[in-house]
């Protein structure tokens, strides 16, 4: 059950080191530097910012990742966006964020409900229910998020994940999780075909997409002691994008002491501040950020 080296994972992913690095570091400073305005627009880039950053520290250096994540979660938390939840779980808290209850059955609060309350079950912090399958509304198959997963995988997902802990057994993901990857992970393989601009990380799709993190964080903790066998006997394609979320999570929960940085305030590491020759040797990360949700 040995973790996979992140230039092993870089090589699925097709990315370089160095590039990858640069835009961690570039992107971090802006997104701290719009942090610091009043504007609720940059705040909200400013969190987008902070998420392209920590997507690429999940690659080259991921001991540094949850801490940025926290910090875009917080910044999505005060803008009352529910996106703040899926994030919170890519950083590994055990918090709920604190965002409005809007009581809809809008697809990514459907979503994001189903993805707390999974993370929680995986995480020991709430009871193993068994609940009674329900027939599938029209709704449910709306997409939710910028990888546009319909709801229903997503509800599917927590399901079996309950059921897993419940009964002790992993294999209970076999339906659920392979069709959610594969689902999640179609807007990045499309991506990667534009060599040119997935590998100077100039796309709209993230190099590792929160959605797909906060699915890979819950199922390692779903499976428990699990290798590359586990995941080829659940149906995940062997050395496929499909595993990566699940080979981040791993290291996130045991990143080498070697990436680690210095302990911030409260024992959370504390992100790399970039300095004026990163930033001179990265591209601006604002060209090419995708839009993410906003406070509406």
């Amino acid at each position: 059950m040995s973790t996979l080296p992140p230039s092993r994972v870089l090589g699925v992913m097709r990315l370089k080191d160095h590039d990858v690095r640069v835009t961690a570091q570039t992107a971090y400073g802006y997104g701290s530097f719009l942090a610091s305005t009043s504007e609720p627009d940059c705040k909200t880039r400013a969190a987008t910012m902070k998420i392209r950053a920590a997507a690429c520290w999940c690659l080259v250096s991921p001991a540094r990742a949850p801490a940025v994540f926290s910090e875009a979660s917080q910044l999505y938390e005060e803008l009352g966006h529910p996106f703040a939840i899926t994030v919170a779980i890519c950083a590994g808290e055990q918090k709920l964020p604190l965002v409005e209850s809007r009581q809809s059955t809008a697809p990514e609060d459907q979503a994001y409900r189903a993805l707390w309350l999974a993370w929680s079950v995986a995480s020991g912090k709430k009871a193993a229910t068994a609940t009674p399958a329900t027939p599938p509304h029209d709704r449910d198959w709306f997409p939710a998020g910028q990888l546009e997963i319909p709801v229903r995988l997503y509800l599917d997902f927590s399901r079996d994940v309950r059921l897993a802990i419940r009964h002790t057994d992993p294999r209970r993901l076999v339906r659920s999780l392979p069709q959610l990857l594969q689902r999640g992970t179609e807007p990045v393989k499309m991506a990667m075909t534009d060599q040119y601009h997935w590998q100077r990380l100039m796309t709209g799709v993230m190099p590792v997409e929160p959605e797909l993190l906060a699915i890979g964080r819950i199922a390692h903790r779903t499976l428990g002691s699990w290798d590359e066998s586990t995941l080829t006997n659940l149906g995940i394609p062997p050395n496929s994008i499909e595993r990566m979320p699940l080979w981040i999570a791993r290291m996130l929960e045991k990143p080498p002491d070697s990436v680690g940085p210095p302990s911030g305030p409260g024992g959370r590491p504390r992100p790399s501040v970039p300095t004026d020759q990163d930033a001179a040797m990265g591209v601006d990360p604002g060209s090419t950020a995708r839009r993410r949700p906003s406070a509406s």
